[in-house]
């Protein structure tokens, strides 16, 4: 007789610890529980699924069924893998080569942490499922954001969200809006950086109206970095400090003459030259703008009128 193959029937129910219904049920959320149950239920199958199929089978986010992973994981009651595979605790089944395979790129908490070197802590679910449901990022968006500011340097949740922020009001949705974006931005410093050395100061030294000044130069005005450089050097000299606002009157005027280039401050300095030595040619009550004519003769008969009365 030919070797048998069973397959059991497929189960109508599924095994649940009262441990379960007695000390996690009643403080947990609602969908959380759902999602514990659902993947209670798939382990039995061995059923390999994804974080997504799971959202849209219960309808509720994807970002909720992340969260719901974090939190049992949290308490203990789940294991999550490097591969995805999700294992349970033994009071929860009683055969343990049940399990349910998340998939991978879908192990969003697994690749943050590797992301960030180090293990998430309860807040840290709670604030990237918040990026997640606030800015509506996709995973991928999401993990390539905290890997650009980990090359920064900078891992702490203010700073994440800052730029999270900064994303989402610029409207980018994939990687390429954001690698357009970053390549921008580091190309927008590149030129702030050069200012700011020539007059000795640092990127971290300076604040945000300071930055929109220099923005109003390099963008609104489209000033040559040469032309900056130069006012920058003219302020320095006038007042013997890096003042930003005092730069900014030249280069505001400067950009209301049309001056572009260094040949054009050139020209305005012949003119103001010119000019000056115009005026010192000229007598000086009529170099004084404004300054009244006065009738000499008349003005001799009141000088001397006065000296008259004097001597009396």
């Amino acid at each position: 007789m030919p070797n048998i193959t069973l397959s059991p029937p497929e189960a109508k129910f599924i095994p649940l610890s009262t441990v379960f219904i007695d000390k996690y049920l009643p403080k947990a959320h609602g969908d959380y529980i759902k999602v514990y149950l659902t993947l209670l239920r798939l382990s039995y199958t061995n059923t390999i699924c994804s974080t997504e199929i799971i959202s849209k089978k219960l309808n509720i986010p994807e970002s909720e069924v992340i969260n719901a992973l974090g939190y049992w994981q949290e308490n203990n009651l789940i294991y999550i893998s490097d591969s995805g595979e999700i294992s349970f605790n033994s009071f929860n089944l009683d055969d343990d080569s049940c399990f349910v395979v998340i998939d991978n790129n879908k192990n969003i908490f697994k690749e943050i942490e590797i992301a960030l070197g180090r293990p998430l802590t309860p807040s840290d679910y709670k604030f990237f499922t918040m990026l997640m449901d606030k800015f509506n990022f996709s995973l991928e968006v999401l993990i390539f954001l905290i890997e650009y500011c980990v090359s920064k340097k900078k891992t702490d949740i203010r700073y994440i969200e800052k730029v999270a922020i900064g994303w989402h009001d610029k409207g980018i949705k994939t990687i390429e809006d954001a690698q357009n974006h970053i390549k921008k931005h580091e190309e927008k410093w590149a030129n702030y950086r050069k200012i700011l050395n020539y007059i000795g100061l640092k990127d971290t030294d300076i604040s945000i109206p300071q930055e929109q000044l220099l923005e109003k130069w390099v963008y609104t005005y489209k000033m040559p970095l040469d032309v900056i450089l130069e006012a920058c050097r003219i302020a320095i000299m006038r007042i013997n400090e890096a003042n930003l606002n005092y730069i900014d009157k030249i280069i505001t005027d400067w950009n209301n003459l049309g001056v572009k280039t260094i040949q054009d401050i050139k020209k305005l300095d012949k003119k103001a030259t010119k000019k000056d030595k115009t005026v010192k040619n000229v007598h000086p009550y009529i170099a004084y703008s404004g300054q009244r004519q006065y009738d000499i003769n008349e003005l001799e008969k009141k000088l001397l009128g006065r000296g008259e009365l004097n001597e009396e």
